[in-house]
């Protein structure tokens, strides 16, 4: 959801983190009329937004509300536990119709 500014390069530290970054990649995508299916894959189990907490399934249900022809769902990202990956793998798979 924290994306950089711009690409790294040789040289370049990749500008500031924008947070909430991938809020506004959906955005864009609407906004073209994109049909692009979308998972969040993220590293945060919470967020600070507007002086409050979002904790992931709340970020879900307004991804969903607000990006209904796009977002798929959300995965917690943990690198010490394997689970994340098969719910990728599971998430994957129904965007893209597999059973």
């Amino acid at each position: 959801m924290s994306l950089p500014t711009f690409d790294i390069g040789p040289g370049e530290p990749g500008g500031r983190p924008q947070g909430f970054g991938g809020i506004e990649v959906l955005r864009y995508i609407d906004r073209f009329g994109l049909l692009v299916p979308v998972i969040v894959v993220t590293a945060y189990e919470a967020f600070a937004r507007e002086g409050r907490q979002i904790d992931l399934d709340s970020l879900k249900s307004q991804l969903k509300t607000a990006h209904p022809r796009t977002f798929r769902g959300v995965v917690f990202y943990n690198s010490l536990l394997g689970a994340w990956s098969e719910e990728l793998a599971r998430a994957i798979r129904d965007a893209v119709g597999e059973k």
